[in-house]
């Protein structure tokens, strides 16, 4: 089901590099909160892998302040697409634009919104999530990018809209009713 070449391990691999060269030669320059940092982002790539090859399910999320909402529904996880372009060391980032271009897809748009988009389709280097919900207000460009991977791989796009209008309590029964539609 998942292969040795997953994101999620080669983060780990990453992550675990750098914590035992940190062990190895402590730096008093060093802050430690780099470690604590590198300690946390290893800890989330283990409990992304494993949720993985348990079968398990992800969803994809575009938009800040979704995240902490979601993990009320139910039991799943959060696939961090954008977080996963993000980190993308510099040769990655290069073949993941050419398989972008290779796709049709434009290379104009911020790379952190299409990078993503290879793994994800691929099947092999990212789960495939069950659903993706994005939200008004947030990044268009994500926000169309994560659409155009719901097309790519058949999976439900849901679009919350969050009006833009203060008071913002005044739309929170909108914004639930949209949520219950889910």
């Amino acid at each position: 089901m998942v292969s040795t070449q997953s994101i999620f391990q080669e983060e780990i691999d990453k992550y675990q590099k750098r914590l035992d060269r940190i062990d190895r030669n402590p730096s008093p320059t060093m802050l430690s909160a780099n470690r604590l940092l590198y300690q946390a982002h290893l800890e989330n790539n283990k409990a992304h892998l494993r949720w993985w090859q348990e079968g398990k399910p992800f969803i994809a999320l575009a938009g800040a302040g979704l995240e902490t909402l979601f993990r009320a529904f139910g039991e799943y996880q959060i696939l961090p697409m954008v977080y996963i372009a993000d980190r993308l060391g510099t040769k990655k980032a290069e073949e993941a634009m050419d398989k972008v271009r290779a796709m049709g897809l434009p290379d104009y748009a911020c790379d952190r919104t299409m990078l993503f988009m290879p793994f994800a389709t691929a099947g092999v280097e990212l789960p495939k999530p069950k659903i993706i919900i994005t939200r008004t207000g947030s990044c268009n460009v994500v926000n169309n990018s994560f659409r155009a991977m719901g097309r790519l791989l058949d999976v439900p796009v849901y679009t919350i809209e969050v009006p833009f209008s203060d008071p913002y309590q005044e739309h929170l029964d909108y914004v639930v009713e949209q949520l219950r539609d889910l």
